[in-house]
């Protein structure tokens, strides 16, 4: 099976590729969305949404004088791990570069100049992003696993949503919209729908969505069908 994860990986600057996630159909064979970069564009949504913009622009700016010569010197005299600046293409590196500053507050308060010290409703709000994007950060190194079911993926999307829903960051429940608003397209597929009706852990899912159940029956039976015409071939 040929993942859009595998194609993200390889090429970084397709990770909000809207193109990746087009449905493919060869012949009988139809294609999945990758469920990966589907939570990547979700979160690129929120990200343009957001108007902390400033604060992450101000924390690169940091992390840039803090991966300067002179501050090195510095860092490892006080047993600090290096800082991690952030890539414009990956809101994950993002969510990296914001973790680790938090642990330079004090070092930054200590050793910057008045002029580039961050406030501290900045530092609240890093914190805020840090803890909304952390669910998600964590979804997406499972959801790259090369071995994952489908049962399995969709208990790991619900239980995304069950963190962010939960969450008492500010920003959690913009985040969980726009999850939610791209996951129509992710489950509106047949595939998806049997692969769930075969699964004894999730399959009450489909009882709440009658319409759905009703599609997979037929599609698994008209699958069957076709397995026993090769059979008799």
């Amino acid at each position: 099976m040929v993942k859009a994860v595998d194609i993200i990986n390889r090429c970084e600057e397709s990770l909000y590729n809207e193109e990746v996630t087009t449905n493919l159909r060869i012949h009988s064979i139809s294609s999945i969305k990758c469920a990966a970069h589907t939570l990547q564009l979700a979160v690129k949504d929120f990200m343009l949404s957001l108007e902390s913009v400033e604060v992450i622009e101000k924390a690169s700016k940091i992390v840039k004088l803090l991966r300067t010569p002179s501050f090195r010197y510095l860092i490892a005299e006080e047993s600090l791990p290096q800082p991690v600046l952030d890539v414009a293409t990956r809101w994950c590196s993002t969510y990296q570069m914001l973790k680790k500053l938090q642990t330079f507050q004090s070092f930054c308060e200590k050793h910057l100049k008045p002029s580039l010290k961050l406030t501290s409703g900045d530092w609240d709000e890093i914190g805020e992003l840090t803890e909304t994007f952390e669910p998600a950060f964590i979804a997406t190194e499972k959801l790259q696993s090369s071995q994952l079911f489908m049962g399995d993926f969709y208990k790991l999307w619900v239980d995304l949503k069950l963190t962010i829903t939960v969450s008492k960051a500010t920003h959690s429940q913009v985040l969980r919209q726009y999850i939610e608003d791209r996951e129509e397209s992710l489950f509106a597929n047949n595939a998806v729908l049997c692969s769930i009706y075969l699964d004894p852990r999730i399959r009450r899912v489909l009882l709440q969505k009658p319409l759905s159940l009703m599609l997979a029956r037929p599609q698994l039976k008209g699958l069957l069908a076709q397995i026993f015409n090769i059979k008799k071939v």
